[in-house]
């Protein structure tokens, strides 16, 4: 069900956002798995909403869940990225670095992150990101994911 609405979403935004100018907030979804050092491997699934406070440095609020073992845990998050150059070109790949930081209901975990954001056309990137993140609590091994996506930008 989560699926089918977030699917819902994007392609609401995707009809309107060819109506908008200035394509400065933008929705993305994100999925990976996660081996960690510790423990069993998780699956997960990021919603974010993004907005340029500048032609390069994006800040977002993110909603996670992760499966594992026949568990969902979910939480919310923030951060920043900063891209190397401007995002929305049709056919450009930006690079970027990202920090960010989750709550979850048992742990917190911040990670940073390096990636490329490749726009398709001006209104939708696909992204792919390397991050490493250290946790706390109930989580507190270190991961590496791949993190796969796409942005909606409007």
């Amino acid at each position: 069900m989560k699926v089918k609405t977030i699917c819902a979403v994007l392609l609401a935004v995707l009809s309107t956002s060819a109506m908008a100018e200035s394509k400065n907030q933008s929705i993305s979804v994100f999925a990976n798995y996660t081996k960690p050092s510790q423990g069993d491997g998780v699956g997960s699934a990021f919603g974010s909403y993004g907005f340029m406070l500048q032609d390069n440095v994006e800040l977002n609020f993110s909603a996670i869940s992760t499966f594992s073992s026949g568990e969902t845990t979910t939480g919310l998050g923030a951060g920043a990225n900063y891209y190397f150059g401007a995002v929305g070109r049709a056919g450009s790949t930006v690079p970027y670095v990202g920090v960010s930081a989750f709550h979850m209901s048992s742990s917190t975990q911040g990670r940073i992150a390096v990636g490329l954001d490749h726009a398709i056309t001006e209104a939708a990137s696909l992204k792919a990101e390397l991050a490493a993140g250290k946790g706390s609590g109930d989580n507190s091994g270190t991961t590496m994911t791949m993190n796969l996506g796409l942005t909606v930008r409007f």
